[in-house]
């Protein structure tokens, strides 16, 4: 899985060099740390997570108001927890393809900021595992599919570079998790969510490269 992985990641690099356009990034990063206290419970329950969500892009521009790009989705995960002497880890690694949209909706005269939305489509496998004792316990799998129409605010340094801000906005997801050999039931799920909060905005820069748009 690892090294159909790196061929996707080089066989899109390639694209992008060959195609002209714009190279970008998003990352996002993320640490929870919790202590909670319960008196039904000689010791308090300590828990951590951390989390790292990073999306190569490839983008082309098809007139000053629209563009596309394909993008690689990659998330990192590990959490552990402590509850009454009793540790618990989790690791999980999830990736997937995302096409998407650009929509200008306004921008001020003679300002290069730009106000608009962004569809998307993307489907995404991810795989969690439980480790006790450095030994992988349990394993399960996730598959995504997801729609969203994400508000992006960008902002030029010069005529090949620039920044962009972009939020989760409207989002319509549709998964299928399988936890393990030893269940024989999977579950099914879907939702729709609204999602402007800060702490999951996503910020990323974007080099123009060849000579097209």
């Amino acid at each position: 899985m690892r090294m159909t992985f790196i061929l996707l990641l080089f066989s899109f690099s390639l694209h992008a060099q060959s195609t002209g356009g714009w190279i970008g990034g998003n990352l996002r990063f993320g640490l929870d740390e919790r202590i909670t206290t319960d008196p039904n419970i000689p010791e308090d329950i300590r828990s951590s997570s951390i989390g790292i969500v990073a999306s190569p892009y490839w983008l082309k521009q098809m007139s000053e108001h629209s563009a596309w790009g394909i993008a690689m989705i990659i998330t990192i995960g590990r959490s552990e927890s402590n509850n009454g002497g009793i540790e618990n880890a989790s690791r999980s690694f999830t990736f997937g393809p995302n096409i998407f949209w650009r929509f200008k909706v306004y921008q001020p005269e003679k300002s290069g900021l730009q106000l608009g939305l962004q569809p998307s489509l993307l489907a995404t496998y991810g795989i969690r595992e439980r480790v006790e004792d450095n030994q992988v316990d349990r394993s399960d799998q996730t598959i995504t599919l997801a729609g969203l129409i994400s508000p992006y605010l960008s902002f030029p340094f010069s005529d090949r570079f620039r920044g962009i801000i972009r939020t989760n906005g409207l989002e319509l997801t549709y998964s299928f998790f399988n936890p393990g050999p030893n269940i024989e039931q999977g579950l099914t799920t879907s939702n729709l969510s609204l999602d402007l909060n800060p702490s999951t905005w996503t910020f990323g820069f974007e080099w123009k490269i060849g000579g097209g748009n």
